[in-house]
């Protein structure tokens, strides 16, 4: 039931767009549900942690602290530029 409320909130906010190329970024610990609704919808998915530079052993670490890791990356790109 839960799964099938989310899929239909995203055809929801999918219908009001105008962008023919739409992807489903998965972050938090409920990613595995979003992977589900993009299959769902034949849309791509694209886990977090292809976004952004993470060592390989951490990769799911990134993805459930999705917002930690990114607030991380843009103080990091602040010290760049």
């Amino acid at each position: 039931v839960q799964l099938q409320f989310l899929t239909n909130a995203v055809l929801r906010v999918l219908s009001g767009s105008n962008n023919n190329n739409a992807k489903l970024i998965g972050a938090g610990t409920g990613s595995f549900l979003i992977k589900k609704i993009a299959q769902r919808i034949n849309l791509p998915f694209i886990p977090f942690n292809e976004l952004c530079e993470s060592a390989p052993g951490l990769q799911h670490k990134s993805n459930i602290c999705a917002t930690a890791v990114a607030l991380a990356q843009l103080n990091r790109q602040a010290f760049i530029n």
